[in-house]
């Protein structure tokens, strides 16, 4: 089997899938990672998580506990969402990428050199973390 079997696969199994980034983003990472052929995300406190909680502090001071969706310590760390209709992609992204941006500046031991957005079936973006 070529290697863009699995991804072209993957790409028409999503091309339909009703946005609902909480129900369909860690489904989605999941079969990205089975397509790739590489290692999937392990259970909480593990480095190689989704969910990964982090304190932020606003410039206010107040204290909230926000998510990285896909964190993989010393690697990587992930915002999905998933496009409503009507959503300008580009835009949401931006968006995603500055939330993370933001969040892995609360995390402990340092930024990871990757930081990735991922619009759940439809692109994923890789950037550096520093």
């Amino acid at each position: 089997m070529s290697p863009t079997k699995p991804l072209e696969a993957l790409a028409a199994r999503w091309a339909d899938a009703k946005p609902a980034e909480r129900a369909n983003a860690q489904s989605y990472i999941i079969e990205l990672c089975e397509a790739l052929g590489v290692e999937r995300p392990r259970p909480a406190g593990s480095g190689y998580e989704f969910e990964l909680a982090i304190k932020v502090i606003s410039k206010d001071g107040d204290e909230a506990t926000n998510y990285i969706d896909c964190w993989h310590a010393g690697h990587f760390a992930l915002e999905a969402k998933h496009q409503d209709t009507g959503t300008n992609e580009e835009r949401l992204l931006r968006k995603a990428f500055g939330q993370v941006r933001n969040y892995v500046s609360h995390v402990p031991g340092g930024l990871p050199p990757f930081l990735m957005v991922l619009d759940v079936g439809k692109s994923l973006r890789i950037g550096g973390g520093h």
